[in-house]
C-alpha cells in the first residue's frame, strides 16, 4: 500500500479514537477503579462559600429608584467573581442552618413586579408592610443559588410597630423560628410543612427587647441578650427552654459608664459570652446553672503593654468621646472554627468613633492576645473553614469594589481582597 495512504488511514484512526473518548473512557475507568465520581452541580463551589447580602443601590429623595438590585451572593475567597448571585427583595435577615445546609431569608418585594431593577419606590411605601409590599420567606439552594420555595408571610407574626421586621434565628426539625425586635410576642414559629405560623409564640425577654438570640441544642433552649430601655438600658441574659420555665440573669456593667452593658452574644456549647465591644468587657456564663463564671476587661493586658505616649493618646480619645458618646448598637463577633478564639470589633466609644481595629481574644484566658489594625471601617466579619479571618469594610461609594481585610491569626499575615458588589456587606454567613 502506498506510504501516504497508510498515513492517512493512521490519522483517521487516531481521530476516531479521540472523538470516541467521552463514550468509552468513563466505563473503562469505572471497571478499573470503581464508579466514576459525578460532576458537582456547581464546580465553583468545591469549598465552603461565604454568603453575602448585597442591599443594592438606590437613587432619589422622596421617591427612590432601584439602580442595582439587592442580591444574595455566594463568594469563595480568592475568586474574582461570585459562584452565584441571586436577586432578592430587601432582606431583613437570613439564617443558614449548618446541620441541614438550608438557607432562609425574610425579604420584602413588590407584589406586582418580578424584578426590583428600575423600580420606583414612593416615600414610606415599605413601612409598615402592605399588600403592595408584602413580606416573604424564601429558601435558597446554597449550591446553586436557586430559589427552592417562597411563601408570603402574615405580617402580624413577623412585624411589630415597636420592633420592626423579624429575622429567622433557628431551624428545629421542620419549624423555623423567627425573632422580632419588639418587646412582646418576640419569637414566632413557622411550620415549613403547612407553610403557616403556629398560634403559640414565646417571650424571649421579660418586658425588654431581644438583641441577640442563639439556640442551645444541649439545653433545648434559646439564650437571648435582652435590653431594658426603661431602666437605663440594663442588660440580662435570658434562657428560654422549650419545655421548662424561663430563667433570667442580670448582667453586670461591663465598663466604667452606666449605659448599656452588652452588645454581643456568642454561645459555645453550654457557655455564653456576653460582650460589650465599646467597654472592652466580656462576661462568661454557664448556661446549665445560669451563673456568671468570669467577668473581665479583655484588653487590660494589651493596654498595660502600651508605651506612655500611646496610653496618653488613648486617654485623650476617651475624654473627647465623653460620657454620652455613641456606642455600636451591635457588636461584630466572629468565632474561629476550633471555637477557641473570639474576634470582636473595637467598638466606637473608646475608639473615638472610628472602630478601625479588632481584638483577638483567647477564650481560655478571656484576654486579648492581639489588636489588629484595619484599613477601613468594618461592617461584618467571619472565619472560613481554614481559620482565615475575613473583615468586610464599609464602601465609600457604589462605584468601588468591596474591600476585605484578610488575617491569618496564627502567623499574623495580612492581605486584602476585593469583591464586585453594589453595597457594603452588612451581613455575612459562613457555610463551613
Amino acid at each position: 500500500m502506498n506510504k501516504w495512504i497508510r498515513l492517512a488511514f493512521a490519522a483517521l484512526a487516531l481521530l476516531i479514537v479521540f472523538f470516541s473518548l467521552p463514550f468509552w473512557l468513563p466505563g473503562a475507568l469505572a471497571s478499573i477503579g470503581g464508579e466514576v465520581q459525578a460532576k458537582p452541580v456547581n464546580p465553583a463551589l468545591e469549598g465552603a462559600p461565604i454568603l453575602l447580602t448585597d442591599t443594592g443601590w438606590m437613587t432619589g429623595t422622596t421617591t427612590m429608584r432601584v439602580q442595582s438590585v439587592p442580591q444574595m451572593i455566594a463568594w469563595l475567597p480568592g475568586q474574582a467573581e461570585p459562584a452565584w448571585a441571586t436577586e432578592t427583595g430587601f432582606t431583613y435577615g437570613a439564617f443558614y442552618d449548618s446541620a441541614s445546609g438550608r438557607l432562609f431569608l425574610i425579604e420584602q418585594r413588590n407584589a406586582d413586579s418580578k424584578t426590583m431593577l428600575n423600580l420606583d419606590i414612593p416615600e414610606r411605601a415599605l413601612y409598615p408592610p402592605t399588600a403592595n409590599w408584602p413580606l416573604y420567606l424564601t429558601e435558597m439552594d446554597v449550591e446553586t443559588g436557586e430559589v427552592v420555595n417562597t411563601v408570603q408571610l402574615d405580617t402580624d407574626f413577623v412585624y411589630s410597630a415597636n420592633g420592626g421586621i423579624g429575622r429567622p434565628v433557628a431551624l428545629l426539625g421542620n419549624t423555623l423560628y423567627i425573632m422580632k425586635y419588639g418587646s412582646i410576642n418576640n419569637l414566632t414559629a413557622f411550620d415549613l410543612n403547612t407553610q403557616a405560623f403556629r398560634e403559640d409564640s414565646l417571650e424571649l425577654c421579660d418586658n425588654a427587647y431581644p438583641m441577640h438570640v442563639s439556640f442551645v441544642s444541649e439545653l433545648n433552649a434559646f439564650a437571648t441578650l435582652c435590653m431594658d430601655y426603661t431602666t437605663g438600658m440594663d442588660a440580662s441574659l435570658v434562657l428560654t427552654p422549650l419545655d421548662a420555665e424561663q430563667v433570667i440573669l442580670d448582667m453586670p456593667l461591663l465598663g466604667d459608664e452606666e449605659y448599656m452593658s452588652g452588645n454581643g452574644l456568642v454561645v459555645v456549647g453550654t457557655t455564653a459570652y456576653v460582650i460589650d465591644s465599646d467597654a472592652r468587657g466580656i462576661t462568661e456564663v454557664d448556661l446549665a446553672s445560669i451563673s456568671i463564671t468570669r467577668s473581665v476587661n479583655y484588653a487590660e493586658n494589651l493596654s498595660a503593654d502600651r508605651s506612655l505616649g500611646e496610653q496618653f493618646v488613648a486617654w485623650l480619645l476617651d475624654q473627647s468621646a465623653g460620657v454620652a458618646h455613641a456606642k455600636r448598637w451591635f457588636a461584630m463577633p466572629a468565632l474561629s472554627p476550633d471555637r477557641r478564639t473570639l474576634v470582636v470589633d473595637s467598638g466606637m466609644g473608646l475608639s473615638g468613633g472610628q472602630a478601625d481595629s479588632i481584638y483577638v481574644i483567647d477564650l481560655e484566658t478571656l484576654q486579648a492576645t492581639q489588636e489588629l489594625d484595619l484599613s477601613g471601617y468594618p461592617t461584618s466579619m467571619t472565619f472560613d473553614q481554614d481559620g482565615l479571618l475575613y473583615v468586610f469594610l464599609e464602601k465609600g461609594s457604589h462605584r468601588v469594589p468591596l474591600r476585605v481585610d484578610v488575617f491569618d491569626i496564627a502567623t499574623g499575615a495580612h492581605s486584602q481582597l476585593e469583591i464586585s458588589m453594589a453595597s457594603s456587606a452588612y451581613e455575612v454567613y459562613a457555610t463551613h
